[in-house]
């Protein structure tokens, strides 16, 4: 069963002479460069000097003995090395899960991605969550939304541009910085890839991501939340700006035009779920829940009794 390591190296010199000479002739730039291109994480620093640095691994038999191995050679040096285990089946050590999405849509495996940038795959529900990247790729400081096409093609993005892809189901992965930011949500669209931003900029890619281009912009509204329903249709959800209240955009031509959904959201638009064209639930900021199991022209407002939900 694979697991993983968090492996801390604590770089703190001791009365050897030769490893205070060491470490005083380190460039500080230079490691922390290294460590942060290996591992996405910025060494821990104490008055200007690298205490420690933190970086994970699969744990496995043969990995576990290398770690021990390479600690004990440290610490005949003079280092001192602490090993911490973290054991992806249990959420453990800062990571969180931001997405989450089944192979072909509906059937394992299951695959997400998290704040550190990496993405899990577990093949049932008993097997243990491991990881696909084996730490953060390099430069990928988060991931927040994860997709999956039925020809084994995997799309990830964060909140901050950084977008990845697998075209063999997680094997291997390719990775982009789109330039963009402020960032909301993450859309597969039959073969498109869209994204939207808090300002109200609706973009589209055609190829996988390579490159990004702005379809649409909704100056009136700060988009939050957005799906895709099938048959062509999509919505896209937040607030009007002059308002506040909540607004939602449909897009019939896969979004090559916009219209503003005719109905009365008191609070913002942070979720949408559609089932198809047909079944849609809508929430914001309240307990208001907007629904409806014959189209946007049919919608109905209920309340959730909790009248501080959100």
């Amino acid at each position: 069963m694979n697991k993983f390591i968090l492996f801390l190296l604590a770089f703190t010199p001791t009365l050897f002479p030769q490893i205070d000479s060491f470490f005083d002739h380190i460039s500080t730039d230079s490691l922390i460069s290294s460590v942060k291109e290996l591992t996405g994480k910025e060494p821990v620093l104490v008055n200007g000097k690298v205490d420690n640095i933190k970086t994970r691994y699969y744990l496995t038999t043969y990995n576990r003995l290398a770690t021990q191995f390479i600690s004990e050679k440290m610490e005949r040096t003079g280092l001192i090395t602490a090993i911490h285990h973290f054991h992806g089946e249990q959420h453990g050590s800062g990571v969180e899960f931001t997405d989450i999405a089944f192979s072909n849509g509906d059937q394992f495996p299951l695959f997400l991605c998290t704040d550190w940038g990496e993405i899990f795959i577990a093949v049932d529900f008993q097997s243990a969550i491991i990881s696909l990247t084996a730490s953060a790729l390099p430069d990928i400081n988060r991931l927040d939304w994860i997709k999956t096409s039925s020809d084994s093609k995997i799309f990830a993005a964060g909140k901050n541009g950084y977008f990845i892809k697998s075209s063999d189901n997680g094997l291997t992965w390719s990775k982009i910085n789109t330039g963009l930011n402020n960032l909301t949500d993450f859309l597969l669209v039959e073969n498109k890839l869209i994204l939207i931003d808090k300002t109200g900029k609706i973009w589209s890619s055609i190829d996988e991501g390579e490159s990004w281009t702005e379809i649409s912009f909704i100056s009136e509204a700060e988009l939050l939340t957005g799906t895709y329903a099938g048959n062509n249709l999509i919505l896209i959800g937040g607030k009007d700006l002059q308002t506040g209240n909540g607004i939602i955009y449909k897009s019939e031509d896969l979004g090559l035009t916009w219209n503003k959904v005719n109905y009365s959201f008191e609070t913002q638009i942070t979720s949408i779920f559609a089932y198809n064209d047909s079944y849609i639930w809508i929430t914001g900021d309240s307990n208001y829940i907007h629904y409806t199991h014959s189209g946007l022209d049919n919608l109905i407002t209920t309340t959730y009794s909790d009248n501080d939900s959100t």
